[in-house]
């Protein structure tokens, strides 16, 4: 036989598994957004780190350049 369906509580369980489901998506959501926010703060200090260390090299690069030349007696002590 068939059951006759309560489509008052169908329908009630079916909006239960709505909001389950929206909520878990809201959670993951949430989730991702906090992981954006951590890689973009990492990048930033990534950076920041890397725009140091290209500027140590510069100047070394500069340094070597004068040595070589003999330019780096009088100018690095002026």
């Amino acid at each position: 036989m068939l059951a006759v369906l309560d489509s008052g509580r169908t329908r009630s369980d079916l909006e239960d598994v709505r909001q389950v489901v929206a909520g878990g998506l809201d959670a993951m959501r949430d989730g991702l957004a906090d992981v954006r926010a951590e890689m973009r703060t990492g990048f930033t200090e990534v950076r920041g780190r890397l725009d140091s260390v290209t500027a140590v090299v510069e100047r070394s690069i500069e340094l070597v350049n004068m040595a070589a030349s003999g330019r780096a007696d009088t100018e690095d002590r002026g």
